[in-house]
């Protein structure tokens, strides 16, 4: 490997998220007297964007055309869009993993299914002190990961090659994307999308702390 370039995921690689999404999304569902859900239930369908979250949050009882799903979605969003960040935090040695990548100058950037809206608010309150040379969220002109249209932009904008860039993140999403891209990849245990238990995982590279991500990248860069 030489790693000149790092490309993460964002909720359950850098950013424990879950609980805010899951207090804004049961707070749309109780605003139309629906079944709110646990924790638990919004680990398994986070990362494949909000619509994907919210659809699958409703009973059956729920309307299911284009204007009903697109108003139960604008009320989630809104809602969230308020409380982005009121349990949420970086996962424990982030902040060192972003200051060693500045530090030694190799270049970083964002890529995720979280609304556009929601990541730039989220970058600009969490992550103002670093620079991601790039973030391309959903709704920025790019289809869905693992469609790995915004990663290879983020490499080609960036004049980096894609097998020489390392991409992280906590899900099958993440690797597929990766794969898709020709891309390294790298695995962090400690998020939603339960990497290690993915039957292809002994052939993975996976962290279990945010400090193996700095070991693995100065082990495998220039």
């Amino acid at each position: 490997m030489n790693i000149k370039a790092v490309i993460f995921d964002l909720d359950g690689t850098l950013f424990d998220s879950i609980v805010d999404i899951a207090d804004a999304n049961n707070a749309m569902l109780r605003s139309c007297g629906y079944p709110e859900h646990s924790v638990g239930k919004y680990i398994g369908w986070v990362g494949n964007g909000a619509m994907r979250l919210v659809k699958a949050s409703l009973p059956e009882t729920a309307g299911f055309d284009e204007q009903s799903l697109a108003n139960y979605l604008a009320v989630f969003g809104k809602i969230y869009a308020e409380n982005l960040v009121v349990k949420s935090k970086l996962f424990s040695g982030i902040e060192s993993v972003l200051d060693y990548l500045t530090d030694v100058k190799l270049p970083f950037a964002l890529n995720t299914n979280k609304p556009q809206l929601h990541t730039g608010l989220i970058v600009k309150q969490c992550f103002a002190r670093w620079n991601f040379r790039q973030v391309v969220a959903q709704e920025n002109g790019w289809p869905k990961k693992p469609d790995p249209s915004g990663a290879l932009d983020i490499a080609r904008k960036m004049g980096i090659a894609p097998d020489n860039v390392l991409y992280i993140g906590d899900s099958a999403v993440d690797l597929n994307t990766a794969i898709n891209a020709g891309m390294q990849f790298l695995g962090v245990s400690w998020g939603y999308g339960r990497i290690s238990s993915l039957p292809e995982s002994r052939k993975l590279n996976i962290v279990d702390e945010a400090k193996d991500i700095i070991l693995f990248i100065k082990k495998n860069s220039a």
